[in-house]
């Protein structure tokens, strides 16, 4: 049977023309019609670095004020997210260059945004920014 199904596929990609073939059949042919990025990853953690520097936060210092575990990290992001997302809320997190906690505080409590406010900080960073590289290190 497995002899029969290789034997199928040969023979019906022998009679295929190369005009009616899909033209992303191949790895090279499929890279070649991505789009290229419009940042290099090198220049986007640059700018992030710079951007946090503003922020009065150190990139080296970042692993020290990573919450521990996966559920309070997930916390942090949707604070973050929440920032990023609320039109207001963005407005004066990027103007005043600091979370705006009177207003999270109504909804989040108090302890996980004072604990972990330079991670929400550089979270929301990343979402309000959208650095597509470093989107992939946060929980989803």
């Amino acid at each position: 049977m497995i002899r029969w199904l290789k034997r199928k596929k040969f023979i019906s990609n022998a009679y295929i023309s190369p005009n009616d073939r899909n033209p992303i059949d191949s790895r090279s042919s499929a890279a070649a019609r991505l789009e290229p990025k419009s940042i290099s990853p090198d220049k986007e953690v640059e700018h992030y670095n710079s951007r946090l520097l503003q922020f009065g936060i150190d990139i080296c210092q970042m692993p020290r004020w990573t919450p521990p575990t996966k559920n309070t990290r997930k916390e942090a992001f949707i604070i973050a997210s929440y920032i990023a997302n609320d039109i207001e809320l963005r407005s004066f997190f990027l103007n005043k260059r600091s979370l705006p906690t009177s207003q999270l505080l109504k909804k989040f409590q108090k302890k996980s945004i004072t604990r972990y406010a330079p991670y929400i900080i550089a979270t929301a960073l990343i979402v309000i920014e959208d650095y597509h590289n470093l989107k992939g290190y946060l929980p989803e």
